[in-house]
Order: structure tokens, then sequence, then C-alpha cells
């Protein structure tokens, strides 16, 4: 049985790896160590709690580096990754698409997107608060993904704006709101 180590896997993307991977490869035991901060939630993965072939432990990696990318893109370039040759190798998997915070409020709030049928406010913009930032918050998350690029090839299949939408789409789908 392979292992693999995960960090950072109760947040919006690890949450849908992990069952990916785990329905996939039926020798491979995963290990998931996640701080659980703002994004992690147990409950994201309860699917995978049940399943003998997981293990989650409750700690800090400190290393929450990322670009948006669709999930469906990401743990594509996990599995060519994990299957490829070169072991010694680390890639850096993203999509060279980074955006703010704002940005990415604006385009979930636009109208077209997020029908108001879906939230029962006047206007989507409402939904919109300012928070703090959390403890030790990075002001900017950038990778480098030549290599996995070059190396093996990972192109993403979707754009920014067809994901969104999808990953709107399966939220409300998913909780119901």
């Amino acid at each position: 049985m392979k292992l693999i180590f995960l960090t950072g896997t109760e947040g919006f993307k690890g949450s849908n790896f992990a069952p990916y991977f785990l329905e996939k490869y039926l020798d491979y035991r995963l290990v998931n160590l996640d701080l659980l901060t703002y994004v992690g939630d147990p409950a994201n993965l309860r699917e995978c709690v049940v399943d003998p072939k997981y293990t989650f432990i409750k700690g800090n990696n400190g290393k929450n580096l990322r670009d948006w990318l669709y999930v469906s893109d990401y743990y594509k370039g996990k599995d060519l990754d994990y299957h490829t040759d070169k072991a010694e190798s680390v890639y850096n998997i993203g999509r060279r698409n980074e955006r703010t915070n704002q940005q990415i409020v604006e385009r979930v709030t636009d109208e077209k997107i997020l029908p108001q049928a879906h939230i029962g406010k006047k206007s989507s913009k409402e939904l919109i608060s300012c928070v703090e930032d959390h403890t030790g918050h990075d002001h900017r998350h950038a990778i480098d993904t030549i290599k996995i690029e070059m190396e093996l090839g990972l192109k993403a299949d979707e754009n920014f704006d067809s994901s969104i939408v999808k990953t709107i789409e399966w939220s409300l789908e998913k909780y119901g709101k």
C-alpha cells in the first residue's frame, strides 16, 4: 500500500482531492495534516473519515501557498505528480491565475453568477462584508508552475470564469444555500 502525506486538505481543494484519490486508488493510504484554520472544516471530508485508508491529524504546516485553480485541475496535477517516475521531484500546481480576494468576491456576487433566488437578498452585493485578516495572513500567495507544465505537461482544463460558475453551482447543490 502506498502512503501519501497531505497538508491542508480540509479546505475546498483538498476536500475534493482526498475522496477522488481514495475512490480511484484502492491501494493508497492518505494521512492528512491540517491546522483547521479559516477554511479547514472536518465536515468537508466526512465521507473519508469512514474509510480505513484515511487518517486525519490536526496540526500546523504553516505553508499555505496557492493561486486560483479549479479543483479538478488541481487533483489532475496531483495525480500526475504522484504517478511520475520522478519520485524526488516537487511540483507546484497552479494556473498562474492570481486574483485579489476583492476580485473574487466581486465575481462571485455578480448577479449573473449568483442568482438572487439563492440568497434571499435584494442584491448579492449585500452579502459582502470585510473581516480582519487571520493571524499569519500572507498578502500574496504565488507559486511558479513552469516545472510541472514543462516536465509533466499539466495544462488547466478550466478558465477562471467557467470554474467559478461550476464551483458556485456545486456549492449551492451540496450545501443547499
